[in-house]
This record gives structure tokens, C-alpha cells and sequence, in this order.
């Protein structure tokens, strides 16, 4: 029975913190939230996509064999992990025009931890896979 608290309780500690360090770290470019009507009108304001659109955009893109959401959700927490340490426009799903209006991400490999990475994104996903627009 300790031995399970102990572990909820770093469980809660490396992933609990996620929408902490966004803040922290993600929301200056990515807002959490905003409309595609609020998008298309003030996109030369933005810094960088919102992250729901940034999720939503991966979902449409990453397909996986008989569309099974759990290998799916795996996939894209994997390739969001990768990417915000070794960003790389080849590599990403965004269209040209996504960067060529807001660039490349910049590098947080040396600003997290792979545990703050670990909690961030699982935040993310869990935040954004299944939330409409």
C-alpha cells in the first residue's frame, strides 16, 4: 500500500504540473484556446498556431492502421516529444504557409527536462485530442 501511494504521488508530481509548465514555457506563441474565426482574422497577430489547433491538425495527419485511438494517441504524444526538443520543419505536419508565417519552433531542449516534457505534452493530449473546435 505505500509502495502504490508513493508511486500515485510522483505520478501526480512528473505529470501533474503539465498545464504548469505550459504556462510557462508554451502559451507565450501557442495560445491553449481560440476560435478559427479568431484565427483567420487576426493570424498576422499570433505567434504560432493555438495548441488546440496544433493537435487537431496532428490527428488529421498521423493516421494509424483501423484508426485506433490509443496506438494514435501514442504516436502523436512520441512525434510532440520529439519535436519540441529537435524541432524541424521536414519533419512536421504543418503546411508551408504555417511556416512560413510563424517560422520554426524554437528549441526546448534545454529550457525542460524530460520529465516536464513528459508531463507537458501528456497534458496536451489529454487536454486537446478529443476537444472540438
Amino acid at each position: 500500500m505505500r509502495f502504490l501511494v508513493a508511486g500515485l504521488l510522483l505520478t501526480v508530481a512528473l505529470f501533474g504540473n503539465g498545464e504548469k509548465i505550459y504556462d510557462r514555457e508554451c502559451l507565450s506563441c501557442h495560445q491553449k484556446f481560440l476560435p478559427k474565426s479568431y484565427v483567420k482574422k487576426h493570424l498576422k497577430e499570433l505567434k504560432a498556431p493555438p495548441m488546440i489547433q496544433v493537435v487537431k491538425n496532428l490527428k488529421k495527419s498521423i493516421i494509424v492502421p483501423e484508426n485506433d485511438e490509443d496506438i494514435q494517441i501514442r504516436v502523436i504524444s512520441a512525434f510532440m516529444k520529439d519535436y519540441i526538443k529537435y524541432p524541424d520543419m521536414m519533419a512536421g505536419f504543418c503546411s508551408p504557409f504555417v511556416y512560413d508565417l510563424f517560422g520554426e519552433m524554437p528549441s526546448l531542449k534545454d529550457r525542460l527536462t524530460q520529465d516536464e516534457v513528459d508531463s507537458v505534452i501528456n497534458w496536451i493530449v489529454e487536454e486537446y485530442y478529443d476537444r472540438d473546435l
